[in-house]
């Protein structure tokens, strides 16, 4: 039996020797109305179900949803902010997902068939994000 399940556990999202990005000018630090700062502890964790490619899928996006999630041009705001609507935070995950998907797609080794389903789950102070991605 070949297993084609990946998971993913970062916790905390930076380490001691990551630098954590800075707090963008948007976010109001003094807490004056809008996006307040807060301090984040956030963590990132998922389960990626494969199917028909040998783990090929899974590992490739278990391997790169963070790199993918930081480089997101918000993710400085959706990292440190706290409204209630989590609207950066919901935006960053979401645009790393479709990236991911077209780089999943584009990517010349991967073999023909196969793919993989998500459950992501960001985790911070009060807040707990989930998406799914396909049909577990």
């Amino acid at each position: 039996i070949e297993m084609e399940d990946k998971i993913l556990a970062r916790y905390p999202l930076y380490g001691r020797d990551d630098a954590v990005p800075p707090i963008p000018q948007s976010v109001d630090v003094a807490g004056n109305g809008g996006t307040v700062a807060v301090h984040q502890s956030m963590g990132l964790f998922g389960v990626f179900d494969g199917h028909g490619d040998g783990g090929y899928a899974s590992d490739f996006i278990a391997s790169n949803l963070w790199s993918k999630l930081r480089s997101q041009p918000d993710w400085a705001e959706a990292y440190h902010c706290a409204d209630s609507s989590y609207r950066p935070l919901t935006s960053a995950l979401t645009r790393a997902c479709y990236e991911l998907d077209e780089d999943l797609r584009g990517d010349v080794t991967k073999p023909r068939d196969g793919g993989t389903t998500a459950i992501i789950a960001l985790v911070s102070d009060g807040c707990l994000l989930v998406a799914n991605v396909g049909d577990s």
